[in-house]
This record gives C-alpha cells, sequence and structure tokens, in this order.
C-alpha cells in the first residue's frame, strides 16, 4: 500500500475579472531567499509474469549480449520485436512484476509489448509487429543498452547519436541530464551520494526503451521522456532499495544538490526548472524530512508575496506563453530581484520554478535585504512592468516554518492613491514601525518573551493608529494556557489548578505591564478551569477562591483598561468570559465549602459566596464588605425566600 500526495502553491489560488481592455488577476506565490489536495492511497495487486527464453536465437541466457534485437515468435500473438535484456534490469524497472521464465539465467527477451505498454496478452500492435524475414543490426554501441549509470558519456554516444536533434531544446535536457549525471562532490555525505548514484542510474534505464530501433520518436517525445522521468527517480531511484530516497537526505546534502543542479539554468531552462520544482515539491510532501522542521532565519528566508497584475490582450503565439504561471512568476521575480538589486548584494533565490543565483564570495547581509523587501511593500514602491504585464506586490509575509503559519512580520500595501506617510514611530513596547504610506497594514512580530504579531494601521493624515496586540500573548501565560487545556487528562487537579491559579495571578500583578493578548488568554485559562471543576468538584480547594479573586482583581485593573478596550472593539467576547468564568467558578465552590458565608475583598472587584438560609437574601452584604464604592453604594438587590 503506497500513499501519494501532491502540493497546491499558493500561486495557484487566486482571484480576478476581466474588464473587457485588461485582466487584474491577484495571486500569491512563495519566495525563498537561500536562504497536499489530501493522501490517495493505491493498492497494488502483484502478479508476476514470464517473460520469454527463446533457444536458438540471438540471445543467450548466459552471457546475452545486452540489446540484441530479434523477431521471435509465440503461439499466444505471434511475431514481435523483442530485445535481448538483462533479468536484473527487468526485475529491478518492473518491481518484480517481470521476470525470466528461467530464473537462473541471466538474459531474456523483453517484448516489445511488454517494454512498451506494459502488456503481456494482446494482439501485437503495428508499432511491435514483425515477420520470421525481419532483422534488425544494433544501430549503437552493446554498451549502450546496459548503461551503468557512471557513464556519463552515455548521453551523447547513445542518446544522442540515435537522435539528431541539434538546435532543438532536446539538447538543453541533454545538458542538464549530464550535469546531474557528474553531480558528485566531497561536500555531499554518503546518503546523498548514494541517492545521486542511484538516481542517474535510474534516469539512464528510464530512457533506454527510446533506443530501440521499433520506435519512431520526435525530439519532442524523447524530451518528455527524459523530464517525466525525473520525479519517478528521486522519489525512489530504486525500487527494492525503500530508504534511499530525497526524503532522507540532510540539509546540507539537499542544498548541495539544489544549487549544482541550478548551474544548468542558462542552458537547459526548461529541464532544470522542472527538475528542480519537482524536486522541491517532493521534498515538501515527505512524510518526514529536514523541511518538516526547518525554520527561517540567519542565512535562510522564506516568504509569501500576493502579486496583482494585469496584461493587455495579446497575440495567440504570445498569450500561450504568459498564461503559463511559471514564466509570470518568473517575470514579476526577476524583475522585483532587478529592482531591489540581490544579484549584486550576492544573494541566491527562486520562487516556486524560479530562482536565481550567484557565486558569493563575501558575506551577505540578509538582514539589510529583508529590511529592504518590507520597506518597499511598506511604501508601496514595490512595483514594475515588463513588456506585457504590469504588477504590484501587495502583501508580503516572513515567514519562520515551512508552512509559513508563524511569521516575523505581514505587511498589506496601500489601496489608495494618497501620497501621504506615517514616519518612524516606537511604540511603548518597542516595537519599530517604519515609514509607511497611509492605508497600509503592517504585522510584526512581537516583542520581548512573547508569541505571535501586533499590526497596525498607518492612518488618515500620516497618523498612526494604536497597535493591535491582541495575538501578543506571553509564552509563561501561553504554557499556562496548554496546561489549563489539559486538565481533564490529569490526576490530582486541585494541585494543579491551584498551581496554574498562583503562577497566572503571580504574572498579572502590577509588576508586569500586560499586553490585550495577555488578557484575552488569561480569560481562556480561567474559563478552562471554570469548567473543569463545574464537573469535578474535587478539583476545588478552599484556599483558591481568594486566589481566583486576586487574579481578576489585577485583569481588572485600571492600568488593563486599554487592553480590554482594544478587545472590546474586536467584541464582548473577553471582558463577558471573564464574567461567566467567575459565576460557573463561584457556583462550583459553594457546593464544597464548610462555612456559611465567604468575601472575597479586592479594590476591583468583591465576591460573595454563601449558602441558602432560610430568610431573604440581600446582596451585597454591606456590613462584611470595606471596599467604599461598594459599602456606600445606594444599590442593593433582596431575593425574597419565598421566591429563591
Amino acid at each position: 500500500m503506497y500513499e501519494t500526495h501532491c502540493d497546491l502553491w499558493s500561486w495557484d489560488a487566486g482571484i480576478g475579472f476581466d474588464n473587457g481592455l485588461l485582466k487584474y488577476i491577484i495571486r500569491n506565490f512563495h519566495l525563498y531567499i537561500f536562504h497536499r489536495c489530501g493522501a490517495v492511497v493505491i493498492i497494488h495487486h502483484v502478479e508476476v509474469i514470464f517473460l520469454p527464453v527463446v533457444f536458438g536465437g540471438k540471445c543467450s541466457g548466459e552471457t546475452g549480449p545486452d540489446g540484441i534485437i530479434d523477431c521471435f515468435y509465440s503461439s499466444t500473438y505471434g511475431y514481435q520485436w523483442g530485445t535481448c535484456t538483462l533479468h536484473e534490469y527487468i526485475r529491478t524497472m518492473t518491481m518484480g512484476r517481470f521476470v525470466c521464465s528461467d530464473k537462473s539465467l541471466n538474459y531474456c527477451y523483453r517484448s516489445c509489448m511488454n517494454e512498451g505498454y506494459s502488456i503481456w496478452v494482446s494482439p501485437v500492435y503495428e508499432d511491435c509487429s514483425c515477420s520470421s524475414s525481419n532483422y534488425t543490426e544494433q544501430a549503437l554501441a552493446a554498451n549502450c543498452y546496459i548503461p551503468s549509470g557512471t557513464d556519463c558519456s552515455w548521453y551523447k554516444e547513445c542518446l544522442q547519436r540515435k537522435f539528431s536533434c541539434n538546435g532543438t531544446s532536446m539538447n538543453n535536457a541533454l545538458t542538464f541530464a549530464r550535469t546531474l549525471c557528474n553531480l558528485y562532490s566531497e561536500k555531499i555525505g554518503n546518503n546523498g551520494k548514494q541517492w545521486i548514484n542511484e538516481v542517474r542510474k535510474c534516469l539512464q534505464f528510464s530512457i533506454l526503451p527510446t533506443l530501440r530501433p521499433w520506435w519512431s520518436l520526435s525530439c519532442t517525445e524523447v524530451e518528455n521522456a527524459l523530464i517525466d522521468s525525473y520525479s519517478l527517480c528521486y522519489i525512489q531511484p530504486h525500487k527494492t532499495l525503500l530508504d534511499v530516497s530525497i526524503c532522507q537526505l540532510v540539509a546540507s546534502d539537499f542544498f548541495q544538490v539544489f544549487w549544482t543542479i541550478r548551474s544548468t539554468l542558462d542552458k537547459s531552462y526548461n529541464s532544470t526548472n522542472i527538475f528542480i520544482d519537482t524536486m522541491f515539491n517532493t521534498l515538501k510532501n515527505c512524510r518526514e524530512s529536514f523541511y518538516q522542521n526547518v525554520t527561517f532565519g540567519e542565512d535562510l528566508r522564506k516568504f509569501d508575496l500576493t502579486i496583482s497584475y494585469t496584461k493587455a490582450a495579446l497575440d495567440r503565439r504570445r498569450r500561450s506563453v504568459l498564461d503559463d504561471e511559471t514564466t509570470i512568476s518568473l517575470e514579476i521575480v526577476e524583475n522585483l530581484a532587478t529592482k531591489l538589486k540581490w544579484q549584486e548584494k550576492g544573494v541566491l533565490w527562486f520562487s516556486q520554478l524560479n530562482f536565481n543565483s550567484i557565486n558569493i564570495t563575501q558575506s551577505v547581509d540578509l538582514d539589510a535585504v529583508v529590511d529592504e523587501l518590507r520597506n518597499s511593500v511598506q511604501q508601496d514602491s514595490l512595483h514594475g512592468k515588463t513588456d506585457d504585464i504590469s504588477f504590484k506586490v501587495v502583501s508580503v509575509k516572513g515567514c519562520l516554518d515551512s508552512k509559513c503559519e508563524t511569521l516575523s512580520f505581514k505587511i498589506i500595501a496601500s489601496q489608495t492613491e494618497s501620497s501621504e506617510f506615517c514616519l518612524t514611530n516606537v511604540d511603548r513596547f518597542n516595537t519599530k514601525w517604519d515609514q509607511t504610506k497611509v492605508g497600509t497594514v503592517i504585522e510584526m512580530a512581537c516583542t520581548g518573551n512573547y508569541t505571535g504579531t501586533v499590526s497596525r494601521l498607518c492612518g488618515t493624515g500620516g497618523q498612526w493608529k494604536e497597535p493591535d496586540n491582541s495575538q501578543c500573548t506571553s509564552v509563561a501565560i501561553q504554557n499556562l494556557q496548554k496546561q489549563a487545556s489539559m486538565l481533564q487528562n490529569s490526576d490530582n487537579t486541585a494541585s494543579i489548578v491551584n498551581d496554574i491559579l498562583n503562577e497566572l495571578n503571580n504574572l498579572t500583578s502590577e509588576s508586569y505591564d500586560l499586553r490585550s493578548g495577555d488578557m484575552a488568554t488569561s480569560t481562556a485559562i480561567l474559563k478552562d478551569i471554570s469548567e473543569h471543576v463545574a464537573k469535578n468538584t474535587a478539583a476545588v480547594s478552599d484556599n483558591q477562591l481568594e486566589i481566583f479573586g486576586s487574579l481578576c482583581n489585577s485583569l481588572l485593573d485600571d492600568k488593563n483598561s486599554n487592553n480590554w478596550n482594544e478587545l472590546k472593539l474586536k467584541g464582548p467576547s473577553s471582558i463577558t468570559g471573564l464574567v461567566k468564568s467567575v459565576t460557573l467558578y463561584t457556583k462550583s465552590y459553594t457546593n464544597v465549602i464548610e462555612q456559611e458565608y465567604n468575601v472575597v475583598e479586592n479594590k476591583n472587584i468583591v465576591i460573595e459566596v454563601g449558602k441558602f438560609q432560610a430568610e431573604d437574601l440581600t446582596v451585597p452584604v454591606k456590613s462584611k464588605i470595606s471596599e467604599s464604592w461598594i459599602a456606600d453604594s445606594q444599590t442593593e438587590i433582596t431575593l425574597d425566600k419565598k421566591k429563591l
């Protein structure tokens, strides 16, 4: 049973409209600076088919030789062409499905129908049929029919000699194939070298059938056969060596191969792009690989760009080129790279299929490169024009992980025609906001020991709006939330609840300058605790109410009023959630206390918990409360005992 995966690049996700004159399109794609539709389960039913050993023919079961062509006869289908083929080659390439009928022999015939169409029992197709009088000489040297994988001259001496394709793109594909074949470096580890050796052998074996004399193939068909063999070979180059795979490569080996292959870009553009794109997408879809846990920073950066572009009506030939998303991506990214002078700065880059590189002889300040990219979008100056496309970067995200879920920044460029800018500003949490065009929204990584991002809008008149810190949460408070969310799976939860409340009370005390994200997360923690104790009263202890009240008092302090107002703009859920948590928790606490009445009094909140007596109930009980805002209040509620 095997699983196959595919990946949808963000470049494929877009929206657009056509106004009759120009097509306006917004696309997303990933940009790397050097820096799964779902799984489909396929069950393979394996059957072993025996290939004929023809005694008296030209093919010796002991000595071959490889590549001898013969027109042989079978009572099942009559005459057809067959090739004297090494038994081990047949077994390897068909994963054991086809074997010689006499397994002790080194050679047997592989029929044209079997090799070309993977068919065993069928009427013979015209291109495979022959008669007893037909005979074909070997047009190529014997070694052409048993490639070693290590002899890189095979492409020139065999494949290129068979097909005269000078001046066509097939020559470019051959240049790429030879570069890959010659790929060997002392810098690559043993696992990487084994993978390379198996890949280059697999590539030669995969296109070997094109040398058979009965095939009349065009240069384009041979080129396609070369390209089609790429993904098949580097995913699993040897059908029985399952641990030899691109998924097993370490990062240093992968990128050594990656950039070496890139060196063929100028001479074999199409083949190189296709190979590298599939190579990178395959790596992303591996169940386990270094890429799954890669972090972007230091020498490797990743961005997610959203580009809007327009293109005018074109003639059919030119339109067919521009409608290729690969070509569009290349033109845009190359234009951006030129505008930002990445090549002069010694930066290696690629985007989906499109990338570029130069030899670096000096250190590269990628932080400066990133800052320039970010600032250009902030100032709405990152736009350009090629021969047929006008484009603009409308957003950019700096990714810190392979799935771009954790960000270092996000910028949504202004859609206004204003020429005003907000000046550089540093807020109270020490986040620096660079000069930005009016109408632009910026997200930055939260400063300090915090997770998440803070966003800010450059408003009308060049005035910064207040930063939105609702996604910024202290790492310590976030860890407490993880503990609270797992209470139902824990033993001795009373002790755990006490620890969480005590620690959260300390973290939200007056000595800490909280952000709105802390408020929202703390409220979520209290919700988890109150819901847990409602179902598990054993998690409640006598002294918890005082800690609970102190914690709520800290959250409701005047110094946090701006945080609550910030959350209020997003809806009333946070403050309402806090009130609901207090109500639910105190109800649970009432069920376990021994005394009839208990008061927890704080500056910002007073909690009264008591058991009902056979008399009218009046709240608050002012005689037991010292806070003047309650004791001096004329407001009270009396509940008739009969109603209760």
